[in-house]
C-alpha cells in the first residue's frame, strides 16, 4: 500500500485480490418449498489494482473470473440459464470509460419452457404481489391531515401554521412565497460547471469457448413448438461506444447438432444512429416442419415436411437495406389445416387460392421449389419490423410465381378468367370478367360473345365449378341518363330486362349440357353510376 499526497488530494495504490464463493439467492414458492433464484459458485480477481485520487478513481485487473452462475431453477424443472462462466480479461476503467480486451464466455444452457396455457414453466419472479387485505407496513408515515396517536409527540422540525404567533424573542418565519421563488431562480439560472461527457466503453472481443445448448419449447401451440439448437460459434470484435464510425465484426454459426447448419458474417457500425454494413447469412437442411406452429399465423397454413435452404446477402448504407434472399425449399409439404386440398377442377371457380396451393403450383418435377427475392428499406422506420417484412415479401413473390402460372392454366380461356391477390395477401382470388351487353337488348357485345364461349368450355372442363349469375341493368338500357332518378315503371323495365338476360345465358348453357343445378341466378339489380355497363356478373 501506498500513500503519496499532492496538494489537498491523497493518491491510493492498493493490489486487491478477492474471492467469493457460494453465493445463493431463493424464492419461497406458496407451497413453502424455496426454488432457486440465483447461484453463482464463485468470483475470483487474482492481481488488480485500484489507483489514482478520490475525483479520479481508476481500476485495472489482468483477470476477473465469473464460476458458474445458475438463474432461475425451479424444482422439477431445468435451468432457464446455466451459466458455465465468464472471464472478463484485461480491464482498464476510470469514472468516464472502461476498456475490456476479451468477455471469453465459457459456456452455457438456456432453457425457455412454456406450459400449456402459455406461462412460463422455468422462469422464476423474483417478488410477489402482496395478498389481498394484506395489512399495511408499521412504519407507514400517518397521512397528510392525520391526528397522531394519542401520547404522540408532535414532530420536532414541524413547522407551525401561518397565522401562529411567534414565541417571545423567537424571529418570525420567512417568507415562504420569496423564498419558492429565490429557489426556482437558482434551478432555472445556467450552471457555472460544463456538461459531462457520457460513461463509454471499449469491448475488443467477445468470443464464446464451447459449443452450448439452447432450447425454446412452447405446449400452448399446435403442434407443440419444440426447438432444440445448439451455438458452436460466437465472436464479436471491435465494440467502441465512443466512436459510432467504428466497425464492428460479428461471426455466429449454429447447428442441431446434426444436419442443420447455419451461419451468419456481418459487420455493422453498431452505435451509428445511420449505420452501415454488410452481411452474408448462409443456412443449410433447417427443418421446416419444426417451427410451423410459428409460421402458422403468419404464413397462413402449416408445414408437414421440408428442408430450408437459405443465402441471404445485403448491405446496409446508412441505414438503408439494400439485400437478397435465394430460397429454396426441399420437399415442402403444405397444409392449410381445414382443406388441405384444392381440387385442380376447382381451380378455376374458387373464390380464393390459398397460399399452401400456390406454393404447391410452384414444385418442380423433384418437388422443390426456388424463390428470389429482394428486400429493402429504411431500418429506422418505425414500421421497419424485418421479420414481418421478410414474411411478406417472401409471400407477395410466392403469389406472383403462382399467379403466373395460374395465368397459364388459364390461357384456353382467354379474357373470362383473371387472378388478382386477395385481401390480406393470404390467398390469390380468381375473378371472373363481367359479360357485357349492348344497351337495350340481350345480345352480347363481340368481346363478351368470346367469353360467353369460354364460359361454356370451363364449365365443360371443370365439373366441380358452380356458377352464380348475377344481372345488372343500367341507365343506358331505358335511355336516360346515369345518375337520374327513375320513376318506377322505369326502373321495372330495366329490372326485367336483366332478369331475361340471365335467364337466357342460363337456358344457353343448360342446352348445351351443362347441368342447371350448377347455375344459380341472382335478384337483378339496378347500377346508376356514371361508367357503369349492362353486364351478367359471373361469381363462384
Amino acid at each position: 500500500m501506498e500513500l503519496n499526497k499532492e496538494g489537498e488530494h491523497f493518491q491510493l495504490q492498493l493490489p486487491v485480490a478477492m474471492q467469493f464463493d457460494n453465493l445463493a439467492v431463493s424464492q419461497q414458492h406458496t407451497s413453502g418449498e424455496y426454488q432457486l433464484l440465483a447461484a453463482l459458485d464463485g468470483i475470483s480477481m487474482p492481481d488488480s489494482l485500484i489507483y489514482g485520487s478520490s475525483e479520479d478513481p481508476h481500476f485495472k485487473s489482468s483477470l476477473i473470473d465469473i464460476g458458474h452462475l445458475v438463474f432461475s431453477k425451479p424444482e422439477d424443472e431445468a435451468a432457464f440459464f446455466d451459466l458455465k462462466g465468464i472471464a472478463l480479461q484485461g480491464i482498464d476503467a476510470d469514472s468516464q470509460r472502461a476498456e475490456l480486451h476479451t468477455l471469453l464466455i465459457k459456456a452455457f444452457e438456456l432453457n425457455a419452457i412454456k406450459d400449456k396455457d402459455g406461462q412460463w414453466k422455468n422462469l422464476l419472479l423474483a417478488m410477489e404481489e402482496p395478498s389481498a387485505g394484506e395489512e399495511p407496513s408499521a412504519d407507514k408515515e400517518p397521512s397528510a391531515g392525520e391526528e397522531p396517536s394519542a401520547g404522540e409527540e408532535p414532530s420536532a422540525d414541524k413547522e407551525p401554521s401561518a397565522d401562529q404567533e411567534p414565541s417571545p424573542g423567537e424571529e418570525p418565519p420567512a417568507d415562504k412565497d420569496a423564498s419558492a421563488g429565490e429557489q426556482l431562480a437558482a434551478d432555472q439560472a445556467p450552471s457555472e460547471s460544463t456538461e459531462q461527457p457520457g460513461f463509454t466503453f471499449k469491448i475488443s472481443r467477445i468470443a464464446l469457448e464451447q459449443a452450448s445448448p439452447f432450447r425454446f419449447h412452447d405446449a400452448s401451440t399446435t403442434p407443440i413448438f419444440d426447438l432444440p439448437l445448439i451455438l458452436e460459434q460466437l465472436e464479436v470484435l471491435d465494440i467502441d461506444s465512443a466512436e459510432p464510425d467504428q466497425i464492428s465484426s460479428i461471426n455466429v454459426a449454429t447447428s442441431d447438432g446434426e444436419y442443420y447448419k447455419q451461419s451468419l458474417d456481418a459487420t455493422w457500425q453498431i452505435f451509428h444512429p445511420e449505420p452501415s454494413g454488410a452481411f452474408d447469412l448462409q443456412v443449410e437442411q433447417f427443418p421446416l416442419y419444426k417451427v410451423s406452429a410459428m409460421l402458422k399465423h403468419s404464413a397462413g397454413f402449416d408445414i408437414m415436411a421440408g428442408e430450408l435452404d437459405l443465402d441471404y446477402k445485403g448491405e446496409l448504407e446508412k441505414a438503408e437495406l439494400d439485400s437478397k434472399a435465394n430460397i429454396f425449399l426441399r420437399g415442402p409439404i403444405f397444409s392449410s389445416g381445414a382443406d388441405d386440398h384444392v381440387d385442380d377442377d376447382k381451380v378455376s371457380g374458387q373464390a380464393a387460392i390459398p397460399m399452401n396451393y400456390a406454393l404447391g403450383m410452384l414444385k418442380d418435377r423433384k418437388g422443390n421449389i426456388k424463390i428470389k427475392v429482394n428486400i429493402d428499406g429504411d431500418i429506422n422506420d418505425p414500421d421497419f419490423d424485418f421479420s414481418d417484412i421478410f414474411v411478406v415479401v417472401i409471400r407477395k413473390q410466392i403469389f406472383k410465381m403462382a399467379q403466373a402460372e395460374l395465368a397459364k392454366q388459364f390461357l384456353p380461356y382467354g379474357q373470362l378468367l383473371g387472378v388478382a391477390m386477395a385481401a390480406g395477401n393470404q390467398a390469390l382470388k380468381v375473378r371472373f370478367a363481367d359479360l357485357v351487353y349492348v344497351p337495350m337488348t340481350q345480345e352480347f357485345t363481340e368481346e363478351s360473345q368470346q367469353m360467353a364461349l369460354a364460359l361454356h368450355q370451363l364449365l365443360l372442363d371443370k365439373a366441380k365449378t358452380d356458377l352464380r349469375l348475377c344481372p345488372v341493368a343500367t341507365a343506358a338500357d331505358i335511355g336516360v341518363a346515369p345518375e337520374t332518378k327513375l320513376q318506377d315503371a322505369q326502373h321495372h323495365q330495366a329490372i326485367l330486362l336483366a332478369q331475361s338476360r340471365a335467364a337466357s345465358l342460363k337456358k344457353t348453357l343448360v342446352e348445351k349440357g351443362i347441368g342447371s343445378e350448377r347455375l344459380l341466378l341472382c335478384a337483378a339489380r339496378y347500377d346508376a353510376s356514371k361508367d357503369s355497363l349492362p353486364r351478367i356478373e359471373i361469381k363462384d
